[in-house]
Order: structure tokens, then sequence, then C-alpha cells
């Protein structure tokens, strides 16, 4: 499980990276984001967020914390 806190205090949590980063697309953009977007602009975004994620693990975000639990 992975667990994302950010600066602002929202907590996520899932199994995957791909899962998480989509979980924190749909709070800061709004749950459905997705739906009237093409795919170009879907993978583009979800991409984004999945850099982001592996940005906090690596330390590259301060005030975000990420942890991995099995």
């Amino acid at each position: 499980m992975l667990t994302l806190i950010t600066r602002e205090g929202l907590t996520l949590t899932a199994s995957t990276h791909v899962e998480l980063a989509s979980m924190w697309a749909d709070q800061e953009l709004g749950a459905g984001w997705d739906q009237d977007s093409s795919p170009f602009d879907v993978h583009t975004t979800m991409w984004e967020y999945i850099e982001n994620v592996d940005a906090v693990r690596e330390g590259a975000h301060s005030g975000y914390s990420l942890t991995v639990a099995s």
C-alpha cells in the first residue's frame, strides 16, 4: 500500500502508483475530470501525476510524503 500525504494534509492510500495518481488527480481536478477529455489528454495528465508521485518518493516536493507498506 502507498500512502501520500500532501502539504495541505490530504491523505490518499492506494495499492499502486497509478491508482494513487488517479486519486490525486480526482482530488485536485475534481471527480470525473477525465470524462470529457481526449484519451491523449487523460494519458498526459495521468503521466504528470505519476511523475509527481515518483518525485514525492524521491523527496523532490517539500511538504509531501509517501510511505510504502507491504
